[in-house]
């Protein structure tokens, strides 16, 4: 349902109608009267300007005519349109003078022509400057609802310059500061505009509170507007903070107003609008049909409220009250009722078309609905007489729609054309899909490319959901091209969505319902051949929240503002991102969250900033030169799995992208392996669980892993980026067979082929090596932390001798070492004070509740809730030598939310986790050897981890007891009982760990 606008502005509407009619009936005057002086014998030497004067009648009344009609038809004021009417009514003033000029003044020809230039250069001025200075006056002074964001913008414009000279009578304060809450209302509806819900929030509030109007339809009025602001943030940003209690400001206005306005009508209107909002968020079910018959009920309500001086809300009454009942479907008929009411909301809105685009677009929606409806009941073994009469009566129903749609599209609002649009596609699709017929799929496509265009400016979610269902009829007709087109424009809109979404329970959410969606973006488009593109949607759908967060550092934007002269806006963002930060979902006054305020006051300063240097808004996708520039160090290579099979898009540092297509790594199959591997990590089946790593291995190796390995550089350093489920698999462990029986201590892996790293994306992995690039060696200081006994069922013995060889090896180099004994509180105190943190402890990981994974200390644990709490600083590396560090919330695993997202989050750039549960002695082998190497011989982290696994791998007891600082036990026997036997030769012992970020 359109906005239901303040019943006041009727009043203003009807005032400006008056001097429209007072506008034309003074040049009728003026022309009758110049007319009846050109014919009396004393004009006759001006008989040669009649005309002339005429036109200029003419000009001056189109000009205030075309003033008029901007406040009647809430129209946007145009530089354009005035510049026009200057030149209409200056070049009447010209044509006038050159009559004068000639027959009058008796001037020759020449001067004449520049007397008469003069006059309507000065004319169309004059003409100009007085229309667009009275239509601003208008846009602030005159209460009125924007009819589009353009409008929204000259208004608040209008409305802010008008406040800002001072010196105006309070009911024109009142009505300038009402207009630039309205236009700041309707120009956040969009992302690409400044989001002024707060601001519009603050100045309602203030209007209702600190200087209420004496007149109840202005009380009604702001309020209104004000139920307005949290229905926009409700549907924006998921948040429902203050929304009842704008509501029931809401409805103590309305109880001021006489019991003849009506008012309840708009009150009840707008709390089914709450209800179905509440409805839509919730699953199916007993609580969701609960709101939605709250909904219906406050509809019924409403429209019993209706008076006479608002029969005009009607039509779009009975048109939600049909969306609502069959929404609700409590009863079989209840579509065909909500049928019928749309029809008499069409009915009552009369001959007007701008009045009939509501009901008619809510009638469109559920012809569509019925349509499929039948076709779905429709008996496979019906006889030929019933199809073809169901095929008649859906013809006609959908035949309906499409008109509907168009006439709603033609005349309806700045909201409703989009929503047209949208239900054009619908019904198009539901043609080609039920009905055929020649090129139906043409204009199926068509129409989606259009609601697509249409929605470019709504709320992003809203296009989420349009991409959502582009998406769903291009998979239904399996053509290649199509479903690129959709996936990559759905790809697109999810950053922007979840750029918005301050909440991070109401991010998650929007983000549920498309962990899937980037594995499939990426197999269709690469199945269109548009590899590049493929590897930017796998980019845009993989750790979003995350880029989001990192995104924020803008470790160029310094310099930048330096160079711009702004030092100023350093500071401002720095403040701005720790509030945004520290927010909590809380409400402050009732109406406004300390969240919404602190992400308003972030993106007001990044929006200041972008106009001064060029650096890219929240939520900007991601360029294929980026990614390009991420494999500098060596290919960034993205594996997804998808319903239809897996593939790999290798990303090289120069050339396009290479596509590898892996047919056996299923999504299905993957969620498999995914299912087996965490169970088989319970205490009860640990172990078992060498066996488990060598089997998954082993499918992983055979089901593509193995040619992929092929075709990448020999000793690369190869960054993978798994999306979805194949980010809770140890891909870097993979590895096969070379002969047939041989054991897996003796397979070929991966990491015999190239050194393995992972990146939660590109972006993410420039970020990351952007921090390292900051932070040089000799600067770094170590914290590593034992907790042998924390938990005293599961004693470490070797996580003592482990922290104290890594602290020798430290103090060989130029970085001081810290040592704890993993006293909880030791701990905290230290952590912030340095940027290389070891801990060699147990870990809890929790899926389900991901935030309270936490690292296993002496008297407490470090949870992950706590590590995001800490301030963030440069850190370089987290080594977490515990089991099962690398795990993530298998519900959003493109999200990859767990321990290493978290550490990067707090400032890291590099975290060393592990896939497995880990034996303590051969971490502590490791990870000794992984310090040695990167620590004091210099090497990147990625290569010293994977030299460090190698000498583990092929290292005999005698080299294990010769390592100095390890000696409190000897490696497990083995069946030869050898010094020349290596002990940790199979996978569970080397392969557990492996490097994200840098």
């Amino acid at each position: 349902m359109d906005r239901l606008r303040p019943p006041f502005s009727a009043v203003a509407r009807e005032r400006w109608r008056r001097r429209f009619i007072a506008g034309v009936v003074l040049a009728l005057v003026l022309l009758t009267a110049i007319l009846y002086l050109s014919s009396l014998d004393a004009m006759a030497p001006l008989r040669f300007a009649v005309p002339a004067a005429a036109y200029v009648s003419v000009s001056g009344a189109v000009s205030w005519s075309f003033f008029v009609y901007c406040m009647l038809a809430r129209y946007r004021s145009r530089l354009g349109w005035h510049l026009a009417i200057g030149g209409l009514f200056g070049s009447g003033t010209g044509v006038l003078m050159l009559g004068v000029a000639l027959v009058q003044w008796h001037l020759a020809a020449p001067d004449a022509t520049a007397a008469a230039a003069g006059a309507a250069a000065a004319g169309a001025g004059f003409s100009a400057f007085m229309t667009r200075s009275r239509t601003q006056r208008a846009l602030a002074w005159s209460t009125r609802r924007p009819a589009d964001r353009r409008a929204a913008q000259a208004t608040y414009d209008a409305s802010r310059y008008a406040l800002s000279v001072g010196h105006i009578p309070a009911d024109q304060q009142r009505v300038a500061r009402l207009n630039a809450a309205q236009a700041a209302i309707a120009r956040s509806v969009s992302d690409d505009a400044p989001d002024g819900l707060v601001e519009a929030t603050d100045e309602l509030r203030q209007l209702l509170r600190e200087d209420p109007p004496e007149d109840w339809l202005e009380l009604v009025g702001v309020a209104v507007n004000l139920v307005d602001a949290m229905s926009r943030k409700a549907d924006k940003h998921g948040d429902l903070s203050g929304y009842m209690t704008a509501l029931q400001l809401l409805a103590d206005a309305a109880d001021r107003a006489p019991a003849d306005a009506g008012m309840m009508a708009i009150v009840h209107s707008l709390r089914a609008d709450y209800q179905l909002t509440m409805a839509g968020r919730l699953r199916p079910g007993q609580e969701g049909d609960a709101q939605a018959a709250a909904a219906v009920a406050e509809v019924w309500a409403a429209i019993y409220a209706v008076t006479p001086s608002l029969r005009r809300i009607l039509p779009g009454l009975y048109a939600k009250l049909g969306l609502c009942l069959a929404a609700a479907r409590a009863h079989a008929s209840d579509l065909d009722t909500g049928i019928e009411l749309c029809r008499t909301g069409v009915r009552l809105a009369g001959r007007s078309p701008r009045a009939r685009a509501e009901p008619e677009l809510a009638l469109a929606t559920l012809l569509i609905d019925r349509a499929e409806t039948f076709a779905d009941e429709l008996p496979a073994d019906a006889a030929d007489t019933v199809v073809d009469a169901t095929a008649a009566i859906l013809h006609a129903a959908l035949a309906e729609a499409e008109r509907l749609g168009r006439r709603a599209r033609r005349y309806g609002g700045f909201d409703q054309r989009s929503d047209a649009a949208d239900v054009l596609a619908q019904a198009r699709t539901a043609r080609a899909s039920i009905l055929g017929g020649q090129d139906a799929d043409q204009r199926a496509a068509r129409a989606w490319r259009e609601a697509a265009r249409a929605a470019a400016h709504d709320d992003p979610l809203r296009r989420v959901r349009v991409g959502k269902d582009w998406v769903a009829w291009a998979e239904a007709t399996q053509n290649a091209s199509w479903c690129a087109e959709a996936y990559a424009y759905l790809m697109s809109v999810v950053p922007p969505a979840v750029a918005v979404r301050y909440l991070a329970g109401e991010r998650d959410s929007a983000l549920a319902d498309l962990q899937s969606a980037t594995e499939d973006a990426g197999y269709w488009l690469a199945q269109a051949g548009r590899f590049g593109d493929a590897a930017i949607a796998l980019e845009l759908g993989r750790a979003v929240s995350l880029t989001e967060v990192l995104g924020r550092e803008r470790l160029d934007l310094e310099p930048a503002l330096r160079r711009a002269r702004r030092p100023d806006l350093l500071e401002q963002y720095r403040v701005a991102v720790h509030a945004y930060r520290a927010a909590a979902p809380t409400s402050e006054d009732g109406l406004t969250s300390a969240a919404q305020r602190a992400w308003a006051g972030y993106e007001a300063v990044v929006r200041e900033i972008a106009a001064v240097v060029d650096i890219e808004m929240p939520g900007v996708p991601p360029t294929l030169a980026e990614l390009a520039a991420a494999a500098g160090e060596g290919p960034v290579v993205f594996l997804a799995a998808a319903g239809a099979g897996g593939y790999a898009v290798i990303v090289p540092a120069a050339g396009p992208p290479v596509y590898w297509p892996l047919p056996l790594l299923t999504r299905a199959e993957v969620a498999g392996r995914v299912a087996r591997l965490r169970q088989a990590a319970t205490a009860d089946a640990s172990a078992g669980y060498p066996a488990v790593i060598a089997a998954t291995a082993y499918w992983l190796w055979g089901a593509g892993i193995g040619e992929l390995a092929s075709d990448l550089p020999a000793g690369a350093l190869v960054t993978i980026v798994p999306v979805g489920h194949l980010s809770l698999l140890p891909v870097h462990a993979a590895g096969g067979p070379t002969a047939s029986g041989q054991a897996p201590a003796d397979w070929t892996f991966l990491a015999d082929r190239v050194t393995v790293r992972y990146a939660h994306n590109a972006r993410t992995l420039l970020r990351t090596r952007a921090r390292a690039g900051g932070l040089p060696g000799e600067a770094l200081s170590l914290l590593a932390v034992a907790a042998p006994d924390a938990d005293p069922r599961r004693p470490l013995p070797a996580s003592v001798p482990e922290v104290e060889q890594i602290s020798r090896l430290w103090k060989q180099g130029a970085g001081p070492a810290t040592i704890t004994d993993g006293a909880h509180a030791a701990v905290e105190r230290m952590l912030t004070g340095h940027s290389v943190w070891h801990f060699a402890c147990h870990c809890y990981v929790r899926p389900r509740r991901i935030l309270d994974s936490a690292l296993l200390l002496s008297g407490g644990e470090l949870s992950l809730r706590a590590i995001l709490a800490l301030p963030p600083a440069p850190r370089r590396l987290a080594v977490l030598s515990a089991c099962q560090t690398h795990w993530s919330d298998s519900r959003l695993p493109d999200e990859a939310m767990g321990l290493p997202a978290g550490l990067l989050q707090a400032g890291f750039a590099g975290v060393i986790a592990s896939h497995w549960p880990v034996e303590d002695l051969s971490t502590a082998y490791l990870m000794a050897r992984f310090h040695d190497l990167w620590h004091n011989q210099g090497l990147p982290a990625a290569t010293a981890l994977a030299e460090a696994q190698r000498w583990l791998r092929t290292a005999t007891h005698a080299d294990l007891r010769a390592y100095s600082g390890i000696e409190h036990a000897d490696p497990p026997a083995t069946p030869e009982n050898s010094n020349d036997h290596p002990p940790y030769r199979h996978p569970f012992y080397w392969a557990p760990f492996a490097l994200t970020g840098h």
